[in-house]
């Protein structure tokens, strides 16, 4: 079943490049927006340049700063919660997840450790991100060497047999509970207020969707309580065949947003909408994976085989104060062989894939149910 697949995405991947050669050049490839100039609060540190990044041939590597204390350990959440109630004793947290190291040997135990569908981060978890890139080449390792895997997993995590592993920390992690979070933040010199020189002086153009709904916290999706700290957005990806800078929405992409230890993943709907529900400080990475129940779209590089094994994955940057409904835009870069070119034909892929789905599936309950959009 899984060969089909790569069969499926190898074939729309041929078409999907041909069509880039009679294409427009759009603005930008990450986001871009015409209307929303005045609000100078929402703060992206890499994406000048991510989008000279993603318009070069070869890849970049994720960069990285100092070491960092965990603040999800259990006595520096213990001391939070008495810093905030005070001369009142700590209820005693246990911890409920995991930052754990894998550590595959070969290709076969690497394919294994994909399947397991965890959110898997080539680069350890406690050093300041400041920018995720395509590769990370680990301390003694060189970059056509298997990496070791750093993740965080729920406390009960049932661990395969057949991988090698270390269980780095035990931690806390409270999904919407912001003032335990920030003041854990704080005493662990982690809160990160202060502003930092960006890799680029400027700013990409930003949109603001007019859509307004309610999260999972209870905050209209418009109130900038709501998209500053609960990360949402649409994914759309230039449709060169309608014309007219025309995007439209990407079906069940695997959005990630992340934040030191804090992870959440989450599926784009039928209109490439996503929306988190977990409290995010600032300065959170965004990123977009290309894979979902039908599909994975990979790209294999001679030099770095085990890359084949995961999605191609596009980092949209590191926000903070991100606005309602941003619009991250996947756009045509009118050229071949750039990093840009491969995001724009993984997007076209999964598109082309779920049509497949639509004409080969059978529309019975159950399915449409699950997937009405596709019958």
């Amino acid at each position: 079943m899984r060969k089909s697949i790569y069969k499926i995405n190898a074939f729309f991947l041929i078409i999907a490049t041909f069509l880039v050669a009679g294409c427009h050049k759009p603005d930008s490839i990450a986001t871009t927006s015409d209307e929303n100039e005045k609000n100078e609060d929402a703060v992206c540190y890499d994406c000048d340049y991510l989008k000279q990044a993603y318009a070069d041939v070869d890849d970049h590597a994720t960069q990285l700063g100092e070491k960092l204390q965990n603040p999800y350990l259990i006595d520096n959440i213990s001391r939070a919660y008495q810093n905030l109630h005070a001369g009142s004793s700590a209820p005693s947290f246990s911890p409920n997840s995991l930052y754990v190291e894998f550590q595959p040997k070969n290709f076969q135990e690497l394919d294994k450790l994909e399947q397991l569908d965890l959110d898997l981060f080539d680069y350890p978890l406690d050093r300041r991100l400041l920018t995720e890139g395509d590769y990370y080449v680990q301390e003694g390792k060189s970059v056509e060497d298997l990496p070791y895997y750093y993740a965080v997993v729920p406390s009960n995590y049932s661990f395969p047999s057949w991988i090698a592993y270390r269980v780095i920390d035990n931690m806390f992690i409270p999904d919407n509970d912001p003032t335990l979070e920030v003041e854990a933040l704080r005493i662990s010199g982690n809160l990160d207020e202060e502003e930092e020189q960006s890799f680029s002086n400027s700013q990409l153009t930003r949109k603001k969707l007019d859509e307004v709904e309610v999260n999972s916290a209870g905050h209209s999706s418009n109130s900038p309580e709501a998209c500053a700290h609960f990360p949402n957005g649409k994914i759309v990806v230039e449709n060169v065949l309608a014309g007219g800078n025309s995007y439209r929405g990407v079906r069940q992409a695997k959005v990630v947003v992340r934040r030191l230890f804090k992870v959440e993943r989450m599926l784009t709907d039928d209109n490439g909408f996503f929306r988190c529900s977990k409290y995010f400080h600032n300065k959170y990475t965004v990123l977009v994976k290309f894979k979902n129940e039908y599909a994975r779209v990979s790209r294999m590089r001679p030099w770095a085989i085990h890359e084949q094994f995961f999605p191609i994955k596009i980092n949209f940057g590191r926000w903070k104060n991100l606005e309602c409904g941003h619009e991250f835009r996947i756009s045509n870069p009118n050229v071949g062989g750039t990093i840009a070119t491969s995001h724009w034909c993984a997007a076209i892929v999964q598109m082309a894939c779920l049509s497949i789905v639509k004409w080969q599936k059978p529309c019975t309950s159950d399915f449409r149910q699950k997937h009405s959009p596709l019958c």
